[in-house]
């Protein structure tokens, strides 16, 4: 039978004492597409259309997941989302959790 590993979740970094930080992310983009925008998705609509960012994309962005370790160790991790892609925060924080469970995997090897 196979050891397996917990599943790390935001829920049981919290609960271990790490101090877990998520963003999510929309693109905003100009019609021109010279000028991009990264907006947080909790805001509003009506707080990102303005003059420079007028144009709201409804695939893409990314998520990010900064986890403060007790011991003083930071980890961060960037799920990005193809523009052709729609936006998906639970598949976002997951390949996060991912990257930062590899990243701690390391960490305890050194």
């Amino acid at each position: 039978m196979k050891n397996k590993t917990p599943k790390l979740t935001v829920k049981s970094l919290r609960q271990s004492g790490a101090k877990v930080r998520v963003s999510h992310n929309r693109v905003y983009k100009y019609p021109s597409d010279s000028f991009v925008c990264n907006v947080p998705k909790s805001k509003h609509i009506s707080e990102v259309f303005t003059p420079i960012c007028p144009v709201l994309q409804a695939r893409g962005g990314f998520t990010t997941v900064i986890v403060d370790m007790p011991n003083g160790a930071h980890f961060e991790a960037t799920s990005h989302v193809f523009p052709s892609d729609n936006y998906s925060t639970r598949g976002g924080v997951s390949i996060c959790m991912e990257r930062i469970r590899h990243d701690l995997a390391i960490s305890e090897v050194k």
